[in-house]
């Protein structure tokens, strides 16, 4: 158990260190995210995270969008 001593101090150096990012997706996209994100034991935020970290060490370029999301809009 952390004790209310440590929890306070876990939450200074999150508030001086981490920072939020957040994105919109469709509730059916968000579902099927996490959903896979689940059946590979990974939460939706490392999931993100890791998703995030590989195409940027690899050199992935998103700047276009699918073809299926351009003909939804």
């Amino acid at each position: 158990m952390v004790s209310e001593k440590k929890k306070i101090s876990n939450k200074k150096w999150d508030k001086e260190n981490m920072v939020t990012v957040s994105c919109k997706l469709r509730r059916e996209n968000a579902a099927d995210l996490r959903n896979y994100a689940d059946s590979i034991g990974l939460t939706i935020g490392i999931y993100a995270r890791r998703a995030m970290e590989y195409c940027k060490n690899n050199n992935i370029n998103l700047q276009q969008e699918p073809e299926e999301e351009n003909s939804k809009k």
